[in-house]
């Protein structure tokens, strides 16, 4: 029981700057400690009164306390007034909290400047910390706002090697997690759905082997900020997933998008090459639904 109290102790000195989790964090605690005493110095029988039980009970609500209300650092923030002469190159910097040091990445726009949190994107900051110049590395990354209404999305490129990139999404307005949305790939477009409530992101892959790029295609929900799935309702062949060259994409409604692929039974068919040079190809239309999460 010892050896949990210093365990316990030690991650409650980590996460008490919320006042509120510091009370209740620091009664459940007190309360533990009591209870430790009670047992070194007294015998219970199993049948009046579990203490170990009780041990057991209060551990699980204080790591259920820290982790509901440790204070959980934005992913990326904004400041709408920028320095007068900003930096035009990505920075990054390091700053001290509590004896630790914590990175952040600082990107310059026309009108606000924005800071992204590394200890908030895993992904992001383990990629910096494998990679041999990690300031040449955060210069060469392209941090771009999609859409600036109500919520503002945001599209990091990083990683980028023969023209193929990584691309991480972001909300300003939200807590939750960037979402890695493609790999290897190159963003081609973002189209905003009719009602502005989904974010539709086209990503293309060039592939030796054929004449057109591969394609592929993510749909966040802005509000709830999910990656939504998409069903195929005209066949049953996945076109998604760089599969396919898709020629045209576009939203029909708040719900489904329409899109064209070459009318082949697969994408190296003869006749894709024959498009290449004489520009004609039967299309086939396909409609992709969003489906609810």
């Amino acid at each position: 029981m010892e050896q949990i109290r210093i365990t316990i102790k030690k991650i409650f000195k980590k996460n008490t700057a919320n006042r509120r989790c510091f009370f209740i964090t620091n009664t459940l605690l007190n309360i533990f400690n009591y209870c430790i005493i009670i047992e070194n110095n007294y015998v219970f029988k199993a049948g009046v009164f579990n203490i170990k039980k009780k041990l057991g009970i209060i551990t699980f609500l204080i790591l259920l306390v820290i982790t509901a209300c440790q204070n959980r650092e934005p992913v990326i923030e904004k400041v709408d007034a920028i320095p007068e002469k900003p930096n035009s190159e990505p920075e990054l910097v390091e700053q001290v909290k509590e004896e630790e040091v914590e990175e952040f990445i600082e990107f310059y726009l026309d009108d606000e400047q924005i800071t992204i949190n590394l200890q908030a994107v895993p992904i992001l900051k383990e990629y910096l910390h494998t990679t041999k110049d990690r300031r040449k590395a955060t210069e060469q990354m392209r941090f771009e706002r999609i859409y600036n209404k109500e919520q503002s999305v945001y599209l990091l490129e990083f990683s980028c090697s023969n023209d193929k990139c990584s691309y991480l999404a972001f909300n300003q307005t939200k807590d939750n997690q960037a979402h890695l949305i493609a790999d290897l790939a190159k963003s081609v477009d973002a189209v905003i759905s009719p009602e502005a409530t989904k974010i539709l992101f086209i990503f293309e892959r060039s592939n030796k082997s054929l004449p057109q790029p591969l394609t592929n295609i993510v749909v966040i929900d802005i509000d709830n900020w999910d990656i939504v799935p998409l069903v195929n309702e005209t066949t049953n062949r996945d076109i998604l997933n760089f599969n396919w060259p898709l020629a045209t994409v576009e939203w029909k409604d708040d719900d489904s998008i329409s899109v064209t692929k070459p009318a082949l039974l697969e994408p190296d068919d003869e006749p894709h090459y024959e498009w290449q040079e004489d520009g004609e190809l039967p299309m086939s239309t396909i409609t992709l639904r969003a489906a609810s999460n």
